[in-house]
């Protein structure tokens, strides 16, 4: 069963572990990580599946507005609901403080991410022209809560 819990700074070499197996990661590593957790800004959430990190997802909110910053799961326990899950409890709570608005950037080529980002109900309002590594285009997107 996956359990969805606050992030704890303890495991943040799991959390990095994660993100580093994901070929679209965004290589934050154990020191963004770190700094994350300093941001009076960011919420972290982990999907723990028999007490290891198998997902996180990391936003940032500030008044009615988040940006979702960085979601991952391991390779292996893709397609199984951490992903869904995640975004299922960061909405909620979200919702709690009142943010009303939730932005997003992803790799256009990432299309289990694209796909998933619509089925919670973001739409696409932009791009950024060779954004990723000077070739490919980053989908800006944005879902009302």
């Amino acid at each position: 069963m996956i359990e969805i819990s606050e992030a704890k700074l303890s495991l943040v070499k799991e959390i990095a572990g994660v993100e580093f197996s994901q070929p679209y990661g965004a290589l934050w590593g154990v020191k963004g990580f770190k700094s994350e957790f300093e941001n009076k800004f960011a919420h972290i959430l982990t999907a723990l599946k028999d007490g290891k990190v198998i997902g996180f997802i990391s936003v940032r909110a500030v008044a009615d507005t988040a940006e979702l910053l960085n979601l991952a799961v391991l390779p292996v326990q893709t397609k199984k609901g951490a992903a869904s899950k995640l975004l299922d409890a960061m909405f909620n709570r979200l919702k709690n403080l009142g943010v009303k608005t939730v932005t997003l950037e992803v790799n256009e080529t990432n299309l289990p991410a694209v796909n998933l980002y619509k089925k919670f109900g973001f739409k696409v309002i932009g791009k950024r022209g060779k954004f990723y590594n000077g070739v490919q285009d980053a989908l800006l997107m944005k879902a009302d809560l």
